[in-house]
């Protein structure tokens, strides 16, 4: 079953291309990010990402969504407020 085929299945979402690479390319697993998407323990505004979008946290994690299209944007991780890419990668290989 495909990435795309196991989040409409599980829960009506889809990941964009971006947040395709963007998962794979960090480490993040589909079930990471659909524990996030069911039980954020932070939810805010997005709109600088685009509008309708939101952040959805949950532990290390932060993911972009769409939810008014079940869309995943992208995966981010947090590192002391910050979100990058680098400390991303290097976290999830330690």
């Amino acid at each position: 079953m495909n990435t795309n085929t196991d989040l409409k299945v599980t829960y009506g979402w889809t990941l964009c291309p971006h947040a395709r690479v963007a998962a794979r390319s960090r480490g993040v697993l589909i079930r990471e990010i659909l524990e996030v998407i069911r039980n954020p323990e932070l939810t805010h505004t997005a709109f600088d990402r685009g509008p309708g979008r939101y952040v959805y946290k949950f532990r290390d994690l932060a993911v972009v969504v769409a939810p008014a299209t079940k869309t995943v944007i992208t995966v981010l991780w947090n590192n002391h407020g910050e979100w990058t890419n680098e400390e991303f990668s290097r976290a999830r290989a330690a």
